[in-house]
């Protein structure tokens, strides 16, 4: 047993350290990751992992972990009702097998999505040019911005307060979120990856308490929506999350593409 033990932990302590030098390396040559993973490895996986969850109205990945942590939280009430406590061995036995249990997940995330950190800048792959901005050109998009905002705003339905609302309610606009990429898709071919289904989270109010607007599981392929959001974030808050399922990782990459 104490042999099994250590090849355990020398087995998880491998897979975690194979895994960050992996990604270290990948790093360092953005456009290999471009081609060889995120539009070609990742552009197969991923977005037939995210087709498969498509037709359920829920988050598998919610679903999973609310069933994991229910049915362990019942083990744990049913040991301490009983009065019984497990021996310093057992836990000792039990605990060499998660540095194993981590190294799988940390490889399988980095396979399934994790890479995409390491992929070129989208800037890059959208030829847009990037260079420091002066404030005369940042007033000036604010004002477009705001002209935009303000026709967009037009005839748009409100609640009773004045606050403009989703017309076929917030659900409906999570739907919504596929067709707006499949139009960038056709500016931006590396855009069409799959397909995606934003999820409404059951524990939505967990996550506003938590500060946290949505979430993409890579394991399942479901972007995750908070549910409690106001009307008027709802859909960048999906095209967010939707833009991570497209294959891109960085948090300011997303909120442009949301955009």
């Amino acid at each position: 047993m104490e042999s099994l033990k250590r090849k355990r932990w020398v087995l998880g302590a491998g897979l975690l350290a194979g895994g960050l030098l992996l990604q270290l390396g990948a790093a360092r040559w953005p456009a290999l990751v471009e081609q060889a993973f995120a539009r070609s490895f990742y552009s197969w996986l991923g977005g037939r992992l995210a087709c498969l969850t498509t037709w359920l109205p829920v988050s598998l990945a919610e679903t999973l972990l609310l069933g994991v942590g229910g049915f362990g939280l019942t083990r744990l009430a049913r040991v301490l009702v009983q009065g019984r406590r497990p021996s310093a061995k057992r836990l000792l036995d039990g605990a060499s097998a998660l540095p194993v249990i981590a190294g799988i997940l940390y490889l399988t995330f980095l396979l399934l999505w994790g890479f995409n950190y390491q992929r070129q800048p989208f800037a890059v792959s959208a030829g847009l040019e990037v260079r420091p901005s002066s404030v005369g050109e940042l007033a000036s998009l604010c004002g477009v911005l705001l002209e935009e905002a303000n026709a967009a705003r037009g005839g748009l339905p409100e609640d009773g307060a004045g606050v403009m609302c989703l017309a076929d309610g917030p659900r409906h606009a999570l739907l919504r979120t596929e067709a707006g990429f499949g139009a960038a898709a056709q500016r931006h071919a590396f855009l069409a990856v799959g397909c995606a289904r934003p999820k409404p989270l059951l524990t939505s109010a967990a996550f506003s308490w938590l500060g946290i607007t949505g979430i993409y599981s890579p394991f399942t392929g479901e972007p995750n929506v908070n549910m409690t959001l106001p009307d008027p974030e709802l859909p960048f808050a999906a095209s967010h999350e939707v833009a991570h399922q497209r294959g891109f990782a960085r948090e300011d990459e997303a909120n442009y593409l949301g955009y």
